[in-house]
C-alpha cells in the first residue's frame, strides 16, 4: 500500500504514514493530538519547570511514537505528558498563590 499524501510505501496494517504522519484513508483511525500535549507541556515550564521539563519530553515522544504508527505508544506518553503538565501547573499556581499571601500579609 502507498500513501496518498507522500507515495511512500507503507505496511498494510498502519494507520497512519510513518514518514508524514497523515492517517491512511478507510481505516478507523482513533489518533490522538498530541501538539496540543505539547503546547499545554511548554506551557507548563512557565509555572514549575521541573514537571515542565519531563512534560514537554513525554509529549515528544508522544510525537514521534504517533508519526511512526504506535497509537497505543503515543497515547501513553500523551497521557503522561498530560498529567505532569497539569500537575506543574496545579503546583505552579499554589506557589504564586502563595506568595502572594505571604507579600500581602508581610505588609501588614
Amino acid at each position: 500500500m502507498f500513501c496518498t499524501n507522500c507515495g511512500n510505501e507503507i505496511d498494510d496494517k498502519a494507520i497512519i504514514c510513518p514518514k508524514c504522519g497523515v492517517p491512511i484513508e478507510g481505516k478507523n483511525n482513533c489518533v490522538i493530538k498530541s501538539s496540543n500535549v505539547l503546547i499545554g507541556a511548554a506551557l507548563s515550564l512557565f509555572c514549575c519547570w521541573p514537571l515542565g521539563i519531563p512534560a514537554i519530553v513525554f509529549a515528544c515522544r508522544a510525537n514521534s511514537k504517533l508519526k511512526a504508527g504506535d497509537i497505543q505508544g503515543a497515547q501513553k506518553m500523551a497521557k503522561t505528558a498530560k498529567t505532569l503538565t497539569i500537575v506543574g501547573i496545579i503546583l505552579g499556581l499554589i506557589y504564586i498563590f502563595i506568595n502572594i499571601i505571604q507579600a500581602v500579609t508581610s505588609e501588614l
